[in-house]
Formats: C-alpha cells, structure tokens, sequence
C-alpha cells in the first residue's frame, strides 16, 4: 500500500514540475511551506551565531530562482548556493539568481 502512495506522489510531481513554473503548485506553496516558516523559527537562532554572506540572502535566492526556474532547478540552485557559502566569502557578495535565457527555458 505504501509503494501505491510513493508512485501516486512520484506522478503527480513529475506532471506538476512538466508545467512552466508560475503554473506549479510546488512553487505556489514552497514559500509559505518551507520558507516562512524557515525564516520565523530557524533565522532566528542561527543570526546569533552567523549571517548570511551573500546578497540577496540564501532563503530570498531560493524563493526567486524556484519561481524563475521552477521547483525541481530552483531547489538544485539553491542547494548549490548553500554549499558554496564557506567562512572565506566576504559578507555582501553580490550572488543574484541568473536570468532566465530563451534556451533555459523548456516552455518556449
């Protein structure tokens, strides 16, 4: 029963991420799922000890490049962009999300 359910998951995922993004419903309800919340109960804690070093913060990042990119390569982005924050990056590097070229995207 539990293997249905994964593959039920699993479908509507890909057929979600098959949209362009400002049709996904992923990215409808990444922000106030995983980034608001994020940002009230986690941001908090961890500003005591550390702020993020690049400019616009790491959770801002990820809200845009999911919106630009979709769920699926914008969450692969911001990722990347957390593993490339080490103690050597100066605080306010300029790290935008890239524009969205005509090849880039799979929508026309």
């Amino acid at each position: 029963m539990k293997w249905i359910a994964a593959v039920v998951l699993a479908a509507a995922a890909i057929l979600d991420w098959s949209r362009p993004p400002e049709r996904q419903i992923s990215v409808a309800v990444y922000e106030p799922a995983v980034v608001i919340p994020y940002r009230w109960l986690v941001r908090p804690m961890t500003s005591l000890y550390t702020r993020c070093r690049y400019q616009p913060t790491c959770s801002q990042y990820s809200v845009e490049a999911v919106r630009a990119y979709g769920f699926p390569k914008g969450a692969w982005m911001t990722t990347k962009r957390l593993f490339r924050c080490m103690p050597w990056v100066p605080q306010g590097t300029r790290d935008p999300v890239p524009a969205v070229a005509a090849r880039d995207s799979v929508h026309g």
